[in-house]
């Protein structure tokens, strides 16, 4: 991913730190639905029992969780255009990873299109 887009990847504190933020903002009544390709990855890092997953992780079922996701009332996204495109169609305040201003990607650039109420960077560890 770094050498194709210039990225790296982002670290489980991103999402980590993100969660912990909704979760003190709405005094820990909330829960988290994930979605991905790589439950693998998210069943060693993301394992918490107010995170759900909202798929089998195949992209069978990817028009279901698009769905899903965005009827969801807040957002932990990704670097990813799935993530971004159902927080888009979504509502609510959306968590996303913090953009490098001197080089902004297409899709860092329309974070700024979206109807969330609410934008929010995070800035903590997010990059390996």
């Amino acid at each position: 991913m770094n050498i194709l887009y210039q990225r790296s990847v982002l670290t489980p504190c991103y999402y980590i730190n993100a969660i912990n933020f909704y979760r003190k903002r709405y005094d820990n009544q909330v829960i988290f639905l994930l979605s991905s390709d790589d439950l693998d990855w998210c069943k060693a890092f993301l394992s918490f029992p107010d995170v759900i997953n909202a798929g089998n992780g195949t992209k069978d079922e990817a028009v279901y969780d698009f769905f899903l996701l965005s009827s969801c009332n807040h957002h932990i996204i990704g670097l990813g255009t799935f993530g971004f495109l159902s927080a888009f169609y979504g509502n609510g305040t959306i968590m996303y990873p913090l953009i490098d201003t001197d080089k902004p990607s297409e899709l860092e650039r329309s974070y700024i299109c979206s109807n969330s109420s609410i934008l929010i960077p995070m800035l903590d560890n997010i990059y390996s």
